[in-house]
């Protein structure tokens, strides 16, 4: 595998350095190969990295006459941004944040200055954008079949069986284990245990990107396509049985319906609707989750992790149900499960996923008040109490927040917080006053930075290289179409 690798990277990287616009547009879709917060870099993260590089460097130099010509809203975006990462630096010295904690947690945002190459390339060819589009929509249907193959080909609507012997649990077949005289437990594993890009930004735009699609373009096959994408995103986060993806985007979509009806595409909108609407049923019917989504309705006021003896007459839903939310501690928990085990402590908070994320908002919300102006650098460490899953509750030291508000108020203050929601919903009010109202950008862009913005307020993606590159992307093209509108 390693060498496919090696010699797809060497191709593309030859390939940039004449055409740079192949590895700027690749990027996307090799995204698929690799974590979305890899630990190590091995071949795979390796031949990404020298590919985004590559064509990168390779891009500025080609077009470095163009560069003094980067719309006065680029060199203001671009000097703020630099302004600030100078003083957080220093700002993180001043807190005692060492200098490799530092880089790992800026490490994330460096992505965004992707932002520069594909400016470049949009206003050498307007051709460039519909292929940056149509990359990015392939990463999304890449992203969201892998969801749907390893929900699948590993079978995870089926519980597996387990035993707890001596603080460790260990499948093994059900009769295996009564031979024993072992208590036997059953539980639902979810995908999103077995693969990173379970969580990804990318599901959720899927999902949006494909309804914008359906809806504005006027091309019958391009709106099928659209479609298509839509329901293989929507199919992929109901695999997930995560609630904040499946709020940020259907509540995007959503919006972007009402718009189409107010421009008179009532008929799209019924066709995209139903069309959800019937995958969603359809995936929780067809892979018998009901119990399990209704317990996820209800874990917020109840227990999250519940057990119980199973044996040969209980049926699968009820089985899933009662252990599906197994899964929602920390990734960090050193057994298969991470929850749904026995001996859970008195007075334990009733969903340990909410519990967690409140006590981090308690630690980020602490470190502001200390630091209000400017925040203690990016790369602050602090310790949080994760469900362990064994009855205990772990202290693992992070230097995260899953809300990007908290995180940014946390690592910059006030002034990182100005800078960074400018940055994060710029393009937005960029498409909105630059763009022509008849090519649907603004709504496009709106769509994209509304499921950012609201799914980062759950999960930590905003730290992750997909919606990075997504975001610098876009200010990319934006500035890109507007100097083309500016020119024509």
């Amino acid at each position: 595998m390693r060498y496919v690798v090696l010699a797809v990277t060497v191709a593309l990287a030859a390939w940039s350095l004449r055409q740079p616009a192949v590895g700027l547009v690749a990027a996307l879709p090799l995204m698929y190969m690799i974590n979305p917060t890899p630990t190590t870099v091995g071949w795979r993260e390796f031949g990404f990295a020298i590919t985004i590089t590559v064509a990168g460097l390779s891009s500025i130099w080609r077009h470095r006459s163009m560069l003094a010509g980067l719309p006065r809203a680029g060199c203001i975006w671009l000097s703020i941004v630099t302004g600030w990462f100078v003083l957080n630096f220093f700002t993180a010295f001043w807190n005692g944040v060492s200098v490799a904690d530092w880089v790992r947690g800026a490490a994330p945002f460096v992505f965004m200055s992707y932002f520069l190459p594909i400016w470049l390339e949009a206003r050498a060819n307007r051709v460039f954008a519909h292929g940056w589009q149509w990359a990015a929509g392939i990463a999304a249907a890449l992203f969201s079949w892998h969801v749907v193959q390893v929900y699948v080909g590993e079978q995870l609507w089926r519980p597996a069986t387990y035993i707890f012997d001596n603080g460790t649990w260990i499948s093994m077949g059900y009769a295996e284990a009564q031979a024993l005289g072992k208590q036997v437990f059953e539980f639902a594993i979810r995908v999103t245990q077995r693969l990173q890009q379970a969580t990804d930004t990318l599901l959720c735009l899927g999902v949006v990107w494909g309804a914008w699609a359906s809806l504005w373009l006027s091309n019958w096959l391009l709106r099928m396509l659209g479609l298509g994408l839509s329901i293989l995103a929507t199919t992929a986060i109901v695999l997930t049985y995560t609630r904040s993806m499946l709020l940020s985007s259907f509540l995007v979509a959503l919006v972007l319906m009402l718009v189409a009806i107010r421009r008179g595409g009532a008929k799209r909108v019924v066709v995209l609707f139903l069309a959800l609407v019937a995958t969603g049923a359809g995936t929780i019917t067809g892979f018998n989750l009901e119990a399990i989504y209704l317990n996820r309705l209800v874990q917020m006021q109840e227990q999250a992790s519940v057990s119980f003896d199973a044996s040969p007459n209980q049926g699968k839903e009820g089985m899933a149900a009662s252990s599906v939310d197994g899964s929602i501690a920390s990734l960090r928990a050193p057994t298969p499960l991470q929850s749904a085990m026995p001996g859970k402590m008195e007075g334990q908070p009733k969903d340990a996923n909410i519990a967690s994320r409140m006590e981090e908002y308690r630690i980020a919300w602490d470190h502001f008040r200390a630091s209000p102006l400017v925040g203690h650098g990016l790369g602050v460490q602090h310790n949080i109490r994760f469900d362990a899953g064994n009855g205990e509750w772990l202290d693992t030291r992070v230097g995260y927040v899953h809300n990007w508000v908290m995180y940014v108020l946390m690592t910059g203050g006030l002034l990182g917080l100005g800078v960074y929601a400018a940055v994060l919903f710029g393009p937005a009010v960029l498409a909105w006053r630059r763009c022509p109202r008849e090519s649907g950008l603004p709504e496009l862009t709106f769509a994209t930075v509304a499921v950012m913005a609201v799914y980062g307020l759950f999960f930590a993606v905003f730290r992750l290289i997909p919606f990075n590159l997504v975001l610098g992307g876009m200010w990319g093209l934006l500035l890109g179409v507007q100097r083309e509108h500016a020119r024509g």
